[in-house]
């Protein structure tokens, strides 16, 4: 199953084009589309912002499993936004108590007295159990922490990980990368890693294609005048 903050780094296209100049080897291609997904990965740890280490273990993870290379796992510690996640979860806490009082005041029906009780009851089990995960960690590398927005924060400690799609019919080898940890969508929002480390590949793409048509113009090989236009 999906995580919700899935992200996926979507250099088919250019991976197809790369491979359609660079051999009519199927097994070719499929390198030339693995060594663009190594680019991307590369830039990503660099560019992808440092703390909890799940983020970038899930971009580890996606490599390995499109057999990019080694990449060892970095060790995943508590974030450094914990203050903030303690103070989302007592406000929200706070404010579902309001609300429930307010409702209670203004004499609202029993339904919505039942429905703001349940969010309440359940912001304040929430708060709880940051706490209770966070004194029960363990050796396992478990990360606490809270993700959510509108009055609607969780707690976490799950690791979604990276996974990846290899496509190779024997005319197009494509590499899809995605990291499945919840939060990716969030901070590709905020920091922009994909799409910077996206920018990176093609460029490499571009340079690498234009030097395998170039190549072929020197050989004098049918077709690749217009490839190069």
């Amino acid at each position: 199953m999906t995580s919700p903050g899935t992200i996926k780094t979507d250099l088919r296209g250019l991976q197809a084009k790369l491979g359609r100049y660079r051999t009519n080897s199927p097994e070719g291609r499929l390198a030339g589309a693995r060594e663009l997904a190594r680019v991307m990965v590369d830039n990503l740890l660099v560019l992808t912002p440092i703390d909890t280490g799940m983020l970038r273990n899930g971009w580890r993870l996606a490599a390995q499993a499109a057999d990019l290379g080694t990449y060892p796992r970095e060790p995943q510690k508590e974030s450094r936004f914990v203050r903030q996640w303690v103070r989302n979860l007592s406000k929200q806490y706070r404010r579902w108590d309001a609300k429930l009082r307010s409702a209670i005041e203004r004499g609202d029906g029993p339904k919505e007295i039942k429905r703001l009780q349940r969010l309440r009851d359940k912001a304040f089990f929430q708060l709880g159990r940051f706490f209770e995960e966070r004194e029960n960690l363990n050796q396992d590398a478990r990360v606490v922490w809270a993700g959510g927005r509108n009055l609607n924060f969780t707690v976490r400690t799950k690791s979604y990980g990276g996974t990846a799609v290899i496509h190779n019919d024997g005319n197009t080898a494509t590499v899809l990368l995605k990291n499945r940890e919840p939060h990716a969508s969030m901070v590709e929002k905020q920091k922009r890693p994909v799409a910077k480390a996206s920018a990176i590949a093609r460029q490499v793409a571009k340079a690498k294609v234009r030097r395998l048509v170039l190549r072929k113009i020197k050989k004098g090989e049918p077709g690749a005048g217009r490839a190069a236009a």
